[in-house]
Formats: C-alpha cells, sequence, structure tokens
C-alpha cells in the first residue's frame, strides 16, 4: 500500500506540504498563475531538472509537437517558465503547444491517481527520501520547521521538539513503517536497521534526557512503535532507554531516570519483541557493550588514600 507515493519520493518537492494547489489547479489557467503554482525550489529538486534545464528549453521551444514522457519530463517542461530566457509572447507561444498541453494532462492525471493516497498518507514519500536520497544528507523543509534528511538519516530540529509541536508527516512516518513491517523483506525502500534518528541545535548536551523529548517521542509513537527501524549501531543508548519508558512496554508514565540496570531490562524486551520477526535479529551486541561502558563510566573510582 502506497507504494506509488514512497516510489515517486521526489514527489514531495513538488507536493510539498501543502497540497494546494497540486490537486485543485485549473488546467486550462493561463500559464502564469499555472507556472506560478509551483516554486522554483520544488521543480529544481525533480530529478535532473536543473541539469536538464537547457535541454528542456529547447524541445519547450522548438519541438512543440512533441509530448512528454513521463511525470518528470512535464514537471522539468514547466520549470522552464519559471525562467525568463525568452520573450513573454514566445513564453505564450510555448505554452499554447502541443507539449504543454500533454505536460499537464500527465500532471493532472497524475494529480487525480494520487488524490486518495495523498489524502490519508501526506507524507508518504518520507520513507524514499531518507533511505533512499543520494545527495547526502541535506536540509528539508517541512511544515515551517528544517528537517536533516537523507542516507538512512532522520533528524529532527529542537525547536520543534521544545515547542511541542508534532507534525503529521511524523505520524505517517510511523504508521507506514509500522503497516510495512511485515513486507520490509519485500520492499527495499525500508530498510529495517538502518535508521538513524537524531535531534539537532539542541543546546543541552543530551537531548535524550529531556522531558520534552520524552512527550514530543509520545505523541510520534504508533500503536506498534517504529523502533524495528533503528539501527544500534547509530543511535545513541539513551534514545532506547527513552523508549524503553512508554507506556506501551508497561513502564509507568512518569518521567523519570531508570537506573543501567532497569534501562537495560526494558530494552530487553524490546528486543525481544523485535525478534519476533524472525527476518529482522536486533544487534544486541551494540547496545550490550554501550550499556557496559556506561555502567563503567557510572563506577565511582577508588581514590588513593593519602599517604600519613
Amino acid at each position: 500500500m502506497n507504494r506509488t507515493l514512497r516510489t515517486l519520493g521526489w514527489l514531495a518537492a513538488v507536493i510539498q506540504e501543502d497540497p494546494e494547489p497540486w490537486f485543485t489547479t485549473d488546467p486550462d489557467t493561463d500559464y502564469v498563475p499555472y507556472v506560478n503554482s509551483f516554486s522554483f525550489e520544488s521543480l529544481s529538486l525533480v530529478p535532473d531538472a536543473l541539469m536538464l534545464l537547457k535541454r528542456s528549453l529547447h524541445l519547450a521551444m522548438e519541438q512543440q509537437d512533441l509530448p512528454v514522457k513521463d511525470l518528470q519530463e512535464a514537471l522539468r517542461h514547466v520549470l522552464v517558465f519559471k525562467f525568463h530566457f525568452r520573450e513573454e509572447w514566445e513564453l505564450e507561444l510555448a505554452w499554447d503547444s502541443e507539449r504543454t498541453k500533454s505536460a499537464v494532462r500527465i500532471i493532472e492525471s497524475t494529480k487525480e491517481s494520487l488524490a486518495d493516497q495523498y489524502r490519508d498518507y501526506k507524507y508518504a514519500f518520507l520513507p524514499e527520501l531518507i533511505f533512499q536520497e543520494s545527495r547526502g544528507i541535506f536540509d528539508f523543509e517541512l511544515e515551517g520547521y528544517t528537517l536533516k534528511v537523507g542516507q538512512s538519516t532522520l533528524s529532527i530540529p529542537w525547536d520543534m521538539i521544545a515547542n511541542g509541536y508534532v507534525p503529521a508527516s511524523l505520524r505517517n512516518f510511523g504508521e507506514l513503517m509500522d503497516r510495512d513491517t511485515g513486507d520490509l523483506d519485500a520492499d527495499p525502500i525500508l530498510r529495517p536497521r538502518e535508521l538513524k534518528f537524531e535531534i539537532h541545535n539542541c543546546p543541552d548536551l543530551n537531548p535524550w534526557i529531556m522531558r520534552e523529548t520524552f512527550d514530543f517521542m509520545m505523541e510520534i509513537a504508533t500503536e506498534t512503535g517504529w523502533f524495528h527501524a533503528l539501527n544500534p549501531a547509530y543511535n545513541s543508548v539513551y534514545t532506547y532507554d527513552l523508549i524503553s519508558r512508554m507506556p506501551d512496554f508497561l513502564v509507568e508514565g512518569s518521567f523519570r531516570p531508570h537506573s543501567v540496570k532497569r534501562s537495560w531490562e526494558k530494552i530487553q524486551k524490546i528486543a525481544k519483541a523485535v525478534e519476533s520477526y524472525a527476518s529482522h535479529d536486533y544487534c544486541m551486541s551494540t547496545l550490550t557493550h554501550d550499556y557496559r561502558a556506561i555502567e563503567l563510566s557510572l563506577t565511582p573510582t577508588k581514590t588513593e588514600e593519602p599517604s600519613t
């Protein structure tokens, strides 16, 4: 389910967080308001849009009877009209062409086919951007906040957490991960045990011990949790410690630090729950090592008594 939205992850750049006017634009409108309904920043993230800009301009002006082949080419065609490479009358002629009409048809038909899915899973593209993004980790503006995504990393800004704002995007992300748990092997876009979940721009050295973080994580937690995606090698042991306090794991709802031993017991319960999915082994060795390191750091060191 929703695999179309995930495999077209780059559509996030065009649909963005506000589906208007993606699902409401009148295809018969003049080119200026239609083109302006898409931002330059969003269209530039369509695969190869800027690299092929000169080619797209040539096709728009010189091959006006040649229809576009697919959605990407249709959106690259629209991008041409964001620039003023030609006189206004030339752009108007190019817009009133068979090539433009084919581009608008593809865009509008895509809107129609995605509309129902998009309303239910507005941010179904996030797994694609997080796990499959090939450009490295980059800033991604979403709902007024700057996330960092890519290379299996999802990093949330501290101000989102401190403000107590829980975006629908993260709820959708968790729901998608949960719903597809049984199909992870069949879907390479969702890679279990690869997610690195971070919090950036936190003034405190360790955001995972903050009450605000616990409240935020409680809000984005789904019915079964999506901790099965976390990679123990890349996530702080404090992340798992925070998860272990959630009521789903029969831990009291109040927030207070656990002892290392109690945290470890709770995380082992999480591990057993995850290991019930036989195809996804939980890498306990990493956490075992981290907990031993914490225990050692918390053990008082013997001080030499002064000689008399």
